[in-house]
């Protein structure tokens, strides 16, 4: 662990020492609520840390407002070249959800093996329509939970959908808590970033108090520091 922070460290001051300009666009986008993490941060994670023999070959790279990401895996047997651009059209987070509508577009699925196999038959011919991934979802068995609805090439997520989150009272309170003060209003790219942008009091100052007011309240009591009668 340390040796990896000392490597993130060394790579970091190396970056910002050849591209200067970095800190002036974390200061004006700051104002703004915008937080930008350099792409090349994100190839030197999946080069550095990523630990999985079975994705090589990773791609990372902006088609703004989206991020292309691809490797080389193996699928049924079938080694292939697999890339998509991942666009995230909305994001809705409160106590009651945690969703994002995510859309592939560009997807590409090329066999790198010379091995025939059923998967690269479909794949050779154009049998397999690569270009409606959702409906191919939505009929498997044993959907995740958190893919609330799938469709063409569009997939809504919603991580309050899983079990261990849906059922816990605790996380929802502070989730609609955080996010009626602070909340993420969408996740893109420009040609050399992955932007990530905060929006402020998004349902008013009056959802924000009332929040406020509930859980200091909640935990007051909690903690004894109220009569159960308050």
């Amino acid at each position: 662990m340390v040796r990896t922070l000392i490597s993130a460290a060394t790579a970091a001051g190396r970056y910002l020492r050849n591209n200067p300009g970095e800190l002036g666009r974390a200061a004006l986008g700051a104002l703004g609520l915008r937080f930008g993490l350099p792409l090349a941060a994100l190839r030197w994670a999946a080069d550095t840390l990523g630990n999985n023999p079975a994705v090589t070959d990773i791609v990372i790279e902006a088609v703004p407002p989206g991020l292309r990401v691809g490797g080389s895996l193996t699928l049924m047997d079938t080694g292939v070249q697999a890339s998509a651009v991942i666009y995230i059209d909305a994001i809705r987070l409160s106590g009651e959800e945690a969703v994002m509508d995510i859309r592939l577009e560009q997807i590409e699925v090329v066999p790198t093996s010379p091995r025939k196999t059923q998967l690269s038959a479909l794949l050779k011919t154009g049998a397999l329509d690569l270009s409606r991934p959702g409906d191919l979802l939505a009929n498997l068995p044993g959907i995740p939970p958190l893919i609330r609805d799938a469709e063409g090439n569009r997939f809504t997520i919603d991580l309050m959908c899983l079990p261990q989150l849906k059922a816990n009272a605790s996380i929802r309170d502070a989730l609609a808590l955080v996010t009626s003060v602070v909340t993420l209003r969408a996740i893109e790219t420009d040609a050399h970033h992955l932007d990530v942008v905060l929006g402020l009091l998004p349902r008013g100052y009056a959802e924000a108090q009332h929040q406020v007011q509930k859980n200091v309240v909640r935990l007051a009591l909690a903690r004894g520091l109220l009569p159960a009668t308050s």
